[in-house]
């Protein structure tokens, strides 16, 4: 019952807030245009979701315009330009124990505005997305400051901001393999300093994706090859933009074995009819 009465009263003090919820046909109709744009069941969980989105990303051209975009930088830089804002004097209102349970209602609605899934198992990547964000938001590089709800929420952004690259191309991987999917969703321990889900996922593609030099194997080649060159350029971006990440040197040298083995099967094992006595040979 607690829990329940603490959510209405944060949802009536911002509806009640005139400098927060100023409604108007012009904002209805934006709403409306927002709506259109997420799935058609979509319910915010945090209340006013979208005022509080908005009233954050209004500020981050401020935040990011003078000290760059490091992220420890960003959030400190952030949450001292909303402190004195209305939303903050509504924000720090709410009690300790109800942080936790808002910050996560309120990661969830995020991704589901900024994140978009097509294929149908798209609950399960928010779901991975939510477990390998809320760690690094809840961790100790985005905790430099005094701890409030607000802070919490401006991490979600900085977060997502900061890693935004590698959530795009893990969601690209995710749509061309969909079967990792369920390795990454049974993951454990996500790192609270930085996000690594994404090499994650490649070593979980590169393990479908090597080609077994079998000789009865030899009719899945193509099919084999055509995967491979589809997530080629995921693999490769994520490889890039993941450089001083410790698991990255071991998954640059399997992405490696794998091309070359890719090479030899499109340059000298599809020309010849015993493999196995080709390979003997090299």
């Amino acid at each position: 019952v607690t829990t329940t009465l603490s959510k209405q009263q944060l949802w009536l003090q911002i509806f009640n807030n005139q400098k927060l919820c100023a409604f108007s046909f012009d904002k209805l109709n934006d709403m409306k245009g927002l709506q259109g744009t997420l799935k058609e069941d979509f319910t915010c969980k945090f209340p006013f979701f979208w005022l509080i989105k908005e009233v954050i990303d209004s500020k981050w051209e401020s935040a990011t315009s003078v000290l760059g975009t490091e992220k420890q930088q960003v959030h400190v830089h952030l949450c001292e330009i909303l402190h004195d804002t209305p939303v903050n004097q509504v924000l720090s209102t709410v009690p300790q124990a109800r942080w936790e349970d808002l910050c996560q209602e309120y990661l969830y609605d995020y991704l589901l505005t900024v994140h978009h899934v097509t294929h149908h198992e798209a609950q399960q990547e928010y779901e991975v997305l939510f477990s390998a964000l809320y760690p690094i938001i809840t961790g100790p590089e985005l905790s430099s400051i005094k701890p409030s709800l607000m802070t919490r929420l401006v991490g979600v952004h900085v977060a997502y901001h900061y890693y935004q690259k590698e959530i795009m191309w893990l969601g690209q991987l995710i749509s061309l393999i969909p079967g990792i999917l369920v390795k990454l969703h049974a993951m454990e321990g996500y790192n609270d300093k930085f996000m690594d889900i994404h090499l994650h996922a490649v070593q979980f593609a590169l393990e479908d994706l090597e080609l077994p030099l079998k000789k009865d194997t030899r009719e899945h080649f193509p099919q084999g090859l055509l995967r491979l060159q589809s997530c080629q350029t995921a693999i490769n971006s994520i490889i890039e933009i993941s450089s001083g990440i410790p698991l990255v040197d071991e998954i640059r040298s399997y992405w490696h074995y794998i091309k070359l083995i890719q090479l030899f099967v499109e340059h000298v094992a599809l020309k010849y009819e015993d493999l196995i006595v080709i390979a003997k040979r090299l």
